[in-house]
């Protein structure tokens, strides 16, 4: 992912959140798949976890921890703050971590 396209992806996750829809975000699934692989699977889906975005509405509970988490930015500028506390803030949810 590309700087300019983070914004985006954030718009997205934030206008479910908004309708209360799952956010159904490959990365939090990737989080509890016991393979370490570039896709997420269909049968990786079915996966009973707080983690698991297809099932679950809302956020996770807490950061998954990926090193390629987006961070916020603000005016092109990057805060420093990771993308998921940003999300939680936003959408009214506890920010710590």
């Amino acid at each position: 992912m590309v700087d300019w396209e983070r914004p985006i992806v954030a718009s997205v996750y934030l206008n479910r959140l908004a309708i209360n829809m799952p956010l159904q975000a490959d990365p939090t699934v990737r989080y509890v798949t016991a393979e370490d692989r570039p896709r997420v699977l269909y049968r990786d889906l079915e996966i009973d976890s707080p983690y698991n975005t297809y099932r679950n509405y809302g956020l996770p509970p807490r950061a998954d921890c990926q090193p390629r988490a987006a961070f916020h930015f603000r005016g092109g500028v990057r805060t420093g703050r990771n993308g998921l506390s940003v999300l939680r803030e936003q959408a009214g949810r506890d920010t710590s971590i």
